[in-house]
């Protein structure tokens, strides 16, 4: 059922060696509905030939491959494409399971395929570190052009959402005078954003209202600053960064929020 060096779920389970040994350069295609999960697998392993396309039911699952791949010299996963449905990123167990997959897969690029056309939802998965966002009523092969974009380092949004996000966060950045505007070394100017909050010792939900963001996402943001400094608590968040910030490292930030 899945031609071309795909893989199906029930083997990687199995853990069936035949099939694992054989992948370079994998996609991961995540969907918990069997059906679209088997057809999208399917069409994109006859369309991606310098891809292995691993159809998995969960992120659980997912991560159970990746320790499998961490074991057979060569494998790697390049892409990983996440169904949603009709959720929003910001969903708490969609804010979860992307940042699992970006604390197993660090460097691989996840791209999300939503029921939701609406600027705002792709303005939000954008802001959650996703690569692309993908609406299911585009064509299949519009699907491929993205994964090989998102593969070679871009972004892919529907053209009139990521206009439309472009220009918000112009605005957003040049008419608000937030604390954290600029990008420094290893963080996003979003993230940054959300440091200088964190360090102050504001609760995600009052960064979550100043920045016009979801709280989840807000939420995802710390998740991701506290992985690349090795913090385990705001405390340690505050004292790592003082130097950003052109201060001592001392100081109070609330420990109770995570």
């Amino acid at each position: 059922m899945f031609p071309k060096g795909g893989v199906s779920a029930s083997s990687m389970a199995r853990g069936d060696d035949s099939a694992v040994g054989t992948r370079r350069s994998s996609l991961l295609v995540i969907d918990s509905k069997p059906m679209t999960l088997e057809s999208s697998a399917a069409w994109l392993a006859n369309h991606l030939p310098g891809l292995s396309v691993v159809p998995l039911p969960s992120v659980d699952m997912a991560l159970q491959a990746q320790k499998r791949m961490h074991d057979v010299d060569g494998d790697h996963v390049s892409v990983i494409l996440l169904n949603i449905g009709a959720a929003y990123t910001s969903d708490p167990r969609v804010a979860d399971d992307l940042g699992r997959l970006d604390d197993e897969f660090p460097n691989v690029p996840v791209i999300v395929i939503s029921d939701r056309e609406e600027v705002e939802a792709v303005a939000e998965a954008l802001e959650c570190g996703v690569r692309g966002y993908i609406p299911t009523s585009i064509s299949l092969p519009v699907v491929v052009g993205a994964i090989y974009l998102v593969q070679a380092g871009g972004i892919y949004a529907p053209p009139y959402a990521l206009m439309e996000t472009s220009r918000r966060s112009t605005l957003r950045l040049t008419d608000h005078a937030m604390p954290g505007n600029s990008a420094m070394p290893g963080f996003t100017r979003r993230q940054m954003q959300v440091l200088a909050f964190l360090r102050q010792g504001t609760p995600n939900k009052i960064i979550a209202h100043e920045l016009a963001m979801c709280e989840s996402t807000v939420k995802v943001h710390v998740r991701h600053i506290m992985k690349k400094l090795r913090a385990t608590n705001r405390t340690q968040v505050a004292f790592l960064t003082a130097s950003l910030f052109g201060e001592s490292g001392s100081g109070y930030v609330s420990e109770h929020e995570h």
